[in-house]
């Protein structure tokens, strides 16, 4: 109650402020580099692991693709299945971000970057008892190819070499293909599984190699795994079990975890977060998760959005350190551009949109709409993102965009982000661990882009054409050069996005869990093998 009481109180300001004439402009900084100083983190022990007992961690209700390759998933699922399926590569357990061996044990591209030759793990066995090889692998790996999921776009084909090699013909160089290849999109399934089930009850029932096994899952209310006695890393995983408790009420979620009845919570509010520092009883795990943004239907002949001056307006009309602070309680920072300053690519030269409500009034009038308009800004359900919309709403108000909120729960706001929307969306371009965000770029904002189709976003050909070029660029200064041109495009020539704060995804752990990296270097991986919880 604090939190919304918060909100409305912030929006009534905001809103009185503005009329008041209190209109001038006044800048936002991009952002501080500094991340916020605001948590423990979960960190690895030296006390030896101890076995037995069962992970509970609560998050919020929303699956749609559990174990099949080659179908689009949910933001979340990544995290949902990561207990059960591996991927080929993975990221180093030391948080730093950076691609190590998984199912995989080794890599290599040929001397012209034409091809890549990885050598897998033997031994290796499915949950099915299954063996993985390479033509396992090649199974899944084909299934993404040809599919709409985007890990492997510059792969022409796959070849296997021998029974423990395969090897990725590509189209041309992309200097994202390692981080793809450790990606949620691409996970090694069974395929006798795959054969055995077909793909719809492939979606809820997923059959890998990962240290846990699935056991079942009962829609919104939990997802439970045991522990996989024959995983190739021999004594582990330390854990008898791991659970998902799905609760979608924020309160209730808060009460449970310091109730007991789980060990941690996935996502928490920004002042509930604060509320159980206070406590000492739990450790607070901030990760930058993705820079928030409003995006528009601005490739619609008959929206308003389609015209350059409307969008900024609404940039314009947005005070981003504002709403930063009010949504996020310090924890947040704000932001003008895609990439966040923490990451590889941010530009301190994008000038972006300094809050200014009389500039924004001009444009909208230049652009034909002196009087405003109105239109709609859906969003899904979320640890904050009620508030920050409920913000958005406030400011565009005073300048004459009237904002009707739509909230869409999982299924639905996938529905709209993949084909297409009316007005506004709630857009995220997610930041963090992948630090080199070039593949963003071309999967979110460009015509290859299948997230947030192109047919609803307009996508400029002289920018496009540049997006389409980073990936091919092996030379790290001149990839973050090309980044951060095409960063300067998408904000300051064409204001293709709203770019308004990079989110923290704060989660919350009991003391009791150890050596675990669970929503910590990247949201959809972590290595629960190595969890284990102290007696």
């Amino acid at each position: 109650m604090k939190k919304i009481w918060f909100i409305l109180v912030a929006v009534v300001l905001i809103t009185g402020a503005v009329f008041s004439g209190c209109a001038n402009e006044t800048t936002t900084a991009p952002a501080t580099t500094t991340a916020p100083a605001v948590t423990t983190k979960p960190a690895a022990t030296t006390a030896s692991p101890q076995y037995g007992g069962v992970l509970k961690v609560i998050s919020n209700p929303g699956i749609t693709n559990l174990g099949y390759p080659g179908e689009v998933n949910a933001s979340n699922d990544g995290s949902y299945r990561q207990p059960a399926l591996e991927t080929l590569l993975g990221y180093n357990p030391d948080g730093s971000g950076k691609i190590a061996p998984l199912l995989a044990t080794e890599w290599k591209y040929n001397d012209a970057y034409t091809t890549l030759t990885l050598t897998l793990r033997k031994g290796v066995k499915f949950h099915d008892g299954t063996d993985f090889n390479a033509a396992a692998a090649k199974v899944c790996c084909d299934m993404v190819l040809n599919s709409k999921v985007q890990n492997l776009t510059t792969v022409s084909s796959i070849d296997v070499v021998d029974d423990f090699t395969i090897r990725l013909n590509l189209k041309t160089y992309d200097s994202a293909l390692l981080t793809n290849l450790a990606d949620y999109g691409l996970p090694m399934v069974s395929p006798t599984s795959l054969n055995k089930l077909g793909k719809d009850a492939s979606l809820f029932n997923p059959v890998g190699t990962g240290p846990f096994k699935f056991v079942s899952y009962t829609r919104d209310v939990s997802l439970k795994y045991e522990k996989f006695n024959d995983y190739w890393q021999k004594g582990k995983p330390y854990l008898d079990g791991l659970e998902f408790v799905f609760i979608a009420d924020a309160v209730v979620r808060v009460s449970s975890l310091k109730a007991g009845e789980a060990q941690i919570l996935r996502t928490i509010g920004t002042t509930d977060a604060a509320d159980l520092k206070q406590t000492g009883k739990f450790m607070l795990n901030p990760q930058e998760i993705a820079t928030d943004c409003l995006a528009f239907d601005s490739n619609k002949s008959d929206s308003p959005f389609n015209k350059l001056k409307v969008r900024q307006a609404v940039a314009y009309a947005l005070d981003n350190a504002a709403i930063a602070k009010a949504v996020g309680l310090g924890f947040f920072l704000p932001n003008n551009q895609l990439i966040s300053p923490l990451d590889f690519g941010y530009n301190p030269n994008i000038t972006g949109y300094s809050y200014n409500v009389d500039k924004a009034k001009q444009l909208l009038t230049e652009a034909g709409y002196p009087s405003g308009f109105e239109t709609t800004l859906a969003y899904r359900a979320g640890a904050f993102e009620a508030d920050f919309c409920n913000l958005v709403q406030g400011y565009l108000k005073p300048v004459g965009i009237n904002v009707k909120l739509d909230l869409a729960d999982a299924a639905r706001f996938n529905d709209l982000r993949f084909n297409g929307w009316k007005g506004m969306l709630m857009y995220v371009f997610p930041t963090g661990a992948e630090k080199d965000m070039t593949a963003q770029f071309r999967q979110r904002l460009s015509s290859k882009n299948t997230i947030y189709p192109p047919t609803t976003v307009y996508i400029p050909a002289d920018y496009d054409a540049k997006v389409q070029v980073i990936n091919t660029e092996r030379d790290d200064a001149k990839r973050k050069a090309l980044l951060q041109e095409v960063g300067k495009m998408a904000i300051d020539t064409y204001c293709l996005v709203v770019p308004v704060q990079v989110e923290m995804g704060i989660s919350a752990f009991s003391t009791q869990v150890k050596d675990c990296d669970m929503y910590k270097t990247y949201a959809m991986f972590y290595h629960a093998e190595n969890i284990w919880l102290s007696k």
